[in-house]
Formats: C-alpha cells, structure tokens, sequence
C-alpha cells in the first residue's frame, strides 16, 4: 500500500501545463485562440493574455497581464512565457503521515516566428537542466498546422491538472513528452489532430511508439465532445490500445463540466491481456470571476478482472486566479485502494506565478 502511495505522492513533482479546455463556457474552442500550441498549453498569444486579465482573473489593470507586465518589450515575432510552481503536500496514510514543499516547475519558454514557421523551446529547472518540449510548427493556412519535435500528443482533455487518472494514469502526463509529427487541421466547428509517436529518439531506448488521433466537434458555442485513439508498443514486446471519448461542456458562464473516459487494452510481456478502464470527471462553479470552487471523481481499475492496482479519487478544491500572472490551488483528496480497502487523505496547495 505504502508504494503505490509515495509514487501518487512523489509524482505531484511533475511540471504541469498551462491549458483550459474549461474556455468552453465562454465560446472559445480552439486552444490556437489563446497559445501558441495547437494543442494548447505553453506561451500565450497576445489575445490570450488579454483574455487572463479580462476573463480568467478577478482583478486585472489593462496591460497588467502583458510579458513581464510590460517591462520587456518584444518584436511582434517573438513571444515569451515562463511558470514558476510551487505546491505544498501533505499526505496521511494508515501507514505513515508525511508533508513535503516540492519545486514544480521553473521554466522558461520562448515562440519564435517567421512566416509560416514557428519554432518554440523550453528550458528549465527540476532537480536538473531540461527542456520540457520544442518543436518546428509550419500552419501553410489558418487551419492546418504541421508540428515536429518533443511535446504531448493530443488526447483527450489535455487539461492542466496532468496528474488525473486520463492523464497520469494512462502515461499521457506532463515529463511524459516524446518526439511526434503531428498535423492538426480544422473545418468550422470540427478537428483533427493525428500524431505519430516517435518515442524518444535522442535517447539509447526511444520507449513507446505509436499514433494518436483524437477529434472532436464543437456545438451550441459553449459546448464540445470527440474521441480519442491511441496505439503503442515498445521494442521490448509491449503494447496497447486506448481508446475513449471526452467532452467539454459550458452549462452557463459560471458552471461547466469536463468529463473523459477511456478502455485500455494492454498486452503485457507475460500473461493474459489487460483490459481496464480510466475515467474522471470534474464539476466547476466559478464563485466570482477568477474564483472557483470544483468537485472531480476519478477511478483507475487497470483490469475488469481483477481489483488489483484499482483507486477511486475523489477531491474538493478552490482555485484562485486574483490578478494576471497569479495563480492559487488549494485542494482535498480522498483516495481509496480497493485492493485492500485502505483509505488515504491528501491536502496540497500550489502557487503558481507565469511570466
């Protein structure tokens, strides 16, 4: 019991992205509105920033939310990010209570464009030097877009709480990102985002390769829905299929509801298939614009056979966006092994400051 839980624990350590498909509610489906990314996260765009400071936050001045509060001034062809996290545990279990304050994430980032090109990196700090992603993107029109280099390929949500079980738990999560080719194009209302997983090939053993392909419709302007796919092996003899669908809804301007759910099939070196299932769902009230109180409900049960490796987390939380740049989570979880019947709490707090 003990493991499972200081690997949960442990692996908050993770850099998280910066993306939220919960726009929605305010009409805005395409991540390409406010990043750089096709599929979201990262640097912001000029009208992303304006939109944290008039939409996302609950105090803002104008230009309050420009690169460094407008100390720095960039040509229109250079657009620069950073995020600087910081989250505070502490978690108790039958068998040990534990607290921790752990570095996130210190990243800078920065989007360089010429034409039809966009070339964009990262470099950062956990423990050691990285660089998170960067990539080669080439958008010939407004709706196509043709991406290589390191970054997470597109599936499901894509939200920026990576360590839920869709995420985490299927190994899609932020420190996960490999080399793809991706193309990404959309028709009115409608997307597609194919990828082909190159794995790692900057190292000995590139791990998982395969392809992605997720869609989705947007509807009823506040409201979107699609499904994913994925296929994986290793050179090892692994592999896998993942395959859900995933939807985005904007009830009203203060209230939505973010749901996926996926069937895994996995095919293990040694004994009989694994077929299990993944699934969370997250309900939001935002208070006052910038505050939000939420409710998620997840499950991992990595077999139907079997209640070995099964969890159910439940957590209630309150996140705080007082002033552009800014950023405030304060979250409880329930988490419960059904293998052997254990109950566990989990309290943590992060802050989060973005250049």
């Amino acid at each position: 019991m003990m493991k499972p839980l200081m690997t949960l624990f442990l692996l908050f350590a993770s850099s998280s992205g910066w993306a939220f498909p919960e726009m929605i509610r305010h009409g805005y489906s395409r991540c390409t509105v406010c990043h750089v990314a096709s599929d979201g996260g990262g640097v912001l765009t000029p009208y992303g920033r304006v939109l944290s400071n008039e939409v996302l936050s609950t105090w803002g001045e104008e230009k309050e939310s420009n690169v460094a509060y407008g100390v720095l001034t960039l040509p229109e062809w250079a657009q620069l990010g950073g995020d600087f996290r910081v989250i505070q545990t502490h978690l108790d279990t039958p068998a040990f209570t534990q607290g921790r304050t752990i570095l996130m994430q210190a990243d800078l980032e920065l989007a360089l464009g010429y034409e039809a090109f966009t070339l964009v990196g990262t470099v950062g700090y956990q423990s050691d030097f990285l660089s998170r992603r960067h990539y080669l993107s080439y958008a010939p029109s407004d709706d196509l877009t043709l991406r290589f280099g390191k970054f997470r390929k597109a599936f499901g949500l894509s939200t920026a709480d990576h360590v839920i079980e869709t995420e985490r738990g299927l190994g899609f999560d932020q420190g996960t990102e490999t080399y793809n080719l991706e193309v990404a194009w959309w028709s009115g209302d409608f997307e597609l985002f194919v990828t082909g997983q190159l794995g790692r090939i900057d190292r000995a053993v590139t791990g998982e390769q395969g392809a992605s392909l997720r869609t989705a419709v947007a509807f009823e302007d506040t409201y979107k829905a699609g499904i994913s796919y994925f296929y994986g092996s290793t050179s090892g003899g692994r592999s896998r299929h993942v395959a859900g669908p995933y939807a985005m809804l904007g009830i009203s301007p203060d209230f939505f509801i973010l749901a996926e759910v996926d069937i895994q099939k996995a095919n293990p070196l040694s004994g009989a298939d694994l077929t299990g299932i993944v699934y969370y769902t997250r309900f939001d009230y935002e208070l006052i614009q910038g505050l939000h109180l939420y409710l998620t409900q997840e499950l991992n049960r990595p077999s139907f056979k079997s209640s070995t490796g099964q969890r159910s987390l439940t957590s209630l939380g309150m996140q705080w966006f007082p002033r552009p740049h800014f950023e405030f989570l304060l979250a409880y979880q329930n988490i419960f092994l059904r293998g052997n019947g254990s109950t566990s709490h989990f309290l943590y707090g992060m802050a989060h400051f973005y250049l």
